[in-house]
């Protein structure tokens, strides 16, 4: 009953989260609207991949749970 897995260092995917986050801003910057959409929806599936695997702890279940 008791699986033992390695948490996730918070840390390190907070700094990456906040390093997408100021990508996803500057992006505008290049004043090209195509390609700052799509980097914008690029980085939001990352960063929703990053939260939901590993805050939400769902690299850790089984995979039957991912369908």
């Amino acid at each position: 009953m008791s699986s033992t897995h390695a948490h996730p260092n918070y840390v390190k995917i907070w700094f990456w989260l906040v390093i997408l986050l100021i990508i996803s801003t500057l992006g505008p910057m290049l004043e090209i609207p195509v390609i700052t959409l799509i980097t914008a929806f690029g980085i939001a599936i990352v960063k929703a991949f990053m939260v939901a695997a590993n805050f939400m702890h769902l690299k850790f279940e089984k995979h039957i749970i991912w369908f």
